[in-house]
């Protein structure tokens, strides 16, 4: 099973050193989340599918449910 997982992040211009931390703090915790799903990939691709399904979801990103689930169902 191959799997390629692509997390979108839209980010603005950080304008002081708080805005730095959130965005750099946003971008290990997509990246925690990519890792994690593609174990899960691997591991119980059922299981990613739900997961994306749901964290689409929650979030409100039909372009990343389009992705997330697509890439799931591989």
């Amino acid at each position: 099973l191959e799997a390629r997982i692509r997390l979108l992040m839209r980010t603005g211009e950080a304008r002081n050193p708080q805005d730095m931390w959130a965005m750099a703090t946003g971008t290990a915790a997509a990246w925690a989340v990519h890792r994690t799903l593609q174990r899960l990939t691997e591991i119980d691709p059922d299981a990613a599918a739900t997961f994306a399904a749901e964290l689409t979801e929650e979030l409100e990103l039909p372009d990343y449910a389009e992705d997330a689930c697509d890439i799931a169902d591989r």
